[in-house]
């Protein structure tokens, strides 16, 4: 966080860690359109000694107080600047974009990261910014593909992947070819150990469906392999 800008109220630590997960999957579409961005994590640690006239340093008791401040993800620009950042709502829970083109914060639903990278995206290749070019567009990269496919031999269309598994997953094509699905909210470490993952990626729409509807069955069995708790 930059010195000269106000610190924010702080919040209670579950509240910073659900912050924090919501960031991360900004974080990780930003990495796979080639945009560098930073988590800034800020606290607030005090001590101070009682005063006990009897008792001389260092033998009087000593308070401390700490305060959590919420997360910031700052979008690093070509130049290196800090032009965008991105915050959570404390009472909305939506994303809030900060961008030097606008002078109140872009309001983007939590359930959306993906249109957070957008405005990323779009101010970072704004005229006259010195924007970073489209690695997609580059030589030797492929041209952006349709996201339809021929249905004559039930071949899968991005729409589709959307209406099945939109809820849980964000999907998109990657830059170097191909398609990929980041999860809306992270596995927890028991999925993790399951098998679960937080990405899936595939060479085609049909194979990223295949994938997908694997984390689907792998996340049935294993609620159903969960222990049941016996009511007391």
């Amino acid at each position: 966080m930059d010195n000269c800008r106000a610190t924010r109220p702080s919040v209670d630590e579950a509240t910073s860690e659900d912050q924090d997960k919501a960031l991360a999957v900004v974080q990780r579409l930003l990495k796979e359109r080639g945009i560098r961005s930073r988590c800034h994590h800020t606290i607030s640690l005090g001590m101070f000694a009682s005063r006990t006239d009897e008792l001389t340093w260092p033998n009087r008791p000593v308070r401390s107080w700490l305060d959590r401040h919420p997360p910031e993800l700052a979008v690093i620009g070509p130049q290196g600047g800090h032009d965008v950042t991105v915050t959570m709502g404390s009472r909305s829970g939506s994303y809030l974009v900060s961008l030097p083109s606008t002078p109140d914060p872009q309001i983007v639903r939590s359930e959306h990261p993906e249109k957070v990278v957008a405005l990323t995206d779009r101010q970072e290749r704004a005229p006259g910014k010195g924007g970073r070019s489209d690695p997609r567009r580059t030589a030797g990269a492929r041209e952006p593909v349709s996201t339809e496919t021929p249905r004559g031999n039930g071949a899968v269309t991005l729409a589709d992947l959307r209406t099945r598994h939109g809820r849980a997953w964000i999907v998109s094509d990657a830059i170097g070819g191909g398609w990929y699905a980041v999860r809306r909210v992270m596995v927890s470490a028991h999925g993790s150990a399951h098998g679960l993952s937080d990405v899936r990626c595939g060479a085609t729409l049909g194979e990223l469906a295949r994938n997908l509807e694997a984390e689907t069955r792998l996340e049935s069995q294993i609620w159903m392999r969960a222990p049941s708790q016996r009511a007391s």
